[in-house]
């Protein structure tokens, strides 16, 4: 996968910018925060952001911020896991009530449905 940050502003998009002078490898800079990444993701998401256009992508953040919203009260519903932090976006944490709660086996018994 791949995300976009997009920026009002040069002055703005100025402060994403990354400098290592003490990385043991040399000097390193970096137009991201998260380094150097494969071109193929970037260039697919940049693709699919300009077939979609604006209203798509709205739309499609609407979807995805409503799934993960979903997603986080049912857990808050079950009994045995809790959230972890809120599902307000796009990543939704949960944990076992108590430590006999394996939440790996949960994700897989989710993953099957």
């Amino acid at each position: 996968g791949s995300s976009v940050v997009m920026f009002s502003s040069k002055q703005l998009r100025h402060f994403m910018y990354c400098y290592l002078t003490k990385w043991s490898g040399g000097i390193y800079a970096t137009p991201t925060l998260s380094g150097s990444r494969a071109g193929g993701p970037v260039a697919a998401t940049w693709a699919a952001m300009c077939k979609f256009g604006e209203e798509g992508y709205i739309e499609t953040t609407r979807q995805i911020v409503g799934a993960a919203k979903k997603i986080g009260q049912g857990i808050e519903a079950m009994e045995g896991l809790r959230l972890v932090g809120r599902a307000d976006v796009c990543v939704v944490a949960f944990a076992g009530a108590d430590e006999s709660i394996n939440c790996y086996a949960v994700a897989d018994c989710m993953q099957k449905k």
